[in-house]
């Protein structure tokens, strides 16, 4: 895992990876880089969240109209929901979902 986060790294110069440490959770680490952002807004996906086609157009329209933050929906691949688990985690983000705005994946925020 280290090397291919090095090779992304190398892929992509925009992209930096972290190490936040002493981290135990997700919220630990999102506030472990805070400091480091740059630019007018950024993207925090989950590593096994895939972005919509489309989704940063849609999010950046939402942040141009003067919102701060655009959480997006996420969808479960059916191909994965195969059990009764599965079915029922898809149930719920397609539940909670509604209340978001369907057009991006994840969340975006206005660093300015």
């Amino acid at each position: 895992m280290e090397q291919e986060i090095r090779d992304l790294e190398q892929c992509y110069p925009n992209f930096q990876a972290v190490r936040v440490q002493g981290s135990t959770s997700k919220s630990d680490n999102v506030n472990g880089v805070l400091h480091k952002l740059k630019g007018e807004f950024v993207g925090i996906f989950d590593s096994d969240h895939v972005p919509m086609p489309g989704s940063f157009e849609c999010a950046w329209r939402n942040l141009e109209q003067g919102f701060h933050y655009v959480q997006g929906r996420t969808k479960v691949n059916h191909r994965f929901a195969d059990d009764w688990l599965g079915r029922g985690v898809a149930a719920e983000f397609e539940v909670s979902g509604t209340w978001h705005d369907p057009c991006t994946a994840c969340s975006y925020w206005r660093v300015t």
